[in-house]
């Protein structure tokens, strides 16, 4: 290739990629600092139930306490599993597609080398015939198995995200509900039971704050973590992309 088409077509993508690039870090820093975030609610989550613990009063007489051992560590364990699961299928989707590509490569080679080794120069009437013989159709690519199962897996990983926003505003809904229902009870005099409302209250005021922890175990455990690893991915590809382009430049 020469080299003025050369310059050019790098300078044509060096902008885009540079935006690209940057748009990259700066959504890396957003999710760093929002995993933080999220990180720095669960201690503060966990300090002050060790330290109701300490007063020796029970950690369900306490609201924030109550909902991080109800909602946030089941929430917290079962977003560790699915982030596991999604880690281990994802590197072995990455080694299979690796294998595939290197098999290509061989089966491109051994191609070529058919095809020089079954070409013959044959003259008749005087003239230079090149007879090559029939080579198969190349394979058609697609995905493996560890792909599949992958897919498998993201299809459960958004599902379970999806999941966690609906309860984090089911939470705060029901939570508001239980309240104005308990107040409307204490304005029109309800004949009952006074503990039963400030039973009442005090729950719809967990539920009201269960979206904080909730949201903070959902986030650190499994959204935050599954998009950096989605975003590793599309940056891998980037770079392959790139790498592919400059060698067909040096061409």
């Amino acid at each position: 290739m020469p080299a003025w088409l050369a310059s050019r077509m790098a300078a044509a993508v060096a902008i885009p990629r540079g935006r690209l690039a940057s748009l990259v870090v700066g959504f890396a820093f957003a999710l760093g600092a929002l995993w933080v975030a999220c990180l720095s609610s669960i201690i503060s989550a966990v300090d002050q139930c060790s330290a109701v613990e300490a007063a020796g009063v029970s950690v369900w007489a306490d609201d924030t306490c109550s909902v991080t051992i109800v909602f946030a560590a089941p929430l917290a364990v079962v977003s560790l599993m699915l982030m596991a699961v999604a880690a281990r299928r994802e590197a072995r989707a990455e080694a299979e597609e690796e294998d595939a590509d290197a098999q290509s490569q061989i089966r491109e080679l051994m191609a070529d080398a058919e095809e020089d080794a079954g070409t013959q120069l044959r003259e008749v009437g005087g003239d230079v015939l090149l007879d090559l013989e029939l080579q198969p159709p190349p394979a058609t690519v697609t995905a493996g198995p560890e792909r599949l199962r992958l897919r498998q897996s993201d299809e459960t990983v958004l599902f379970a995200i999806t999941i966690i926003y609906l309860c984090a505003v089911a939470f705060l809904f029901v939570g508001h509900l239980l309240q104005a229902v308990g107040d409307a009870l204490i304005l029109v005099g309800f004949p009952g039971d006074d503990g039963g409302i400030a039973l009442l209250m005090r729950f719809g005021s967990s539920l009201k704050n269960a979206p904080y922890v909730w949201l903070a175990a959902g986030h650190f455990c499994l959204i935050v973590p599954y998009v950096a690893l989605r975003l590793r991915g599309f940056v891998k590809k980037q770079i392959d992309r790139h790498l592919l382009r400059v060698g067909v430049m040096h061409v």
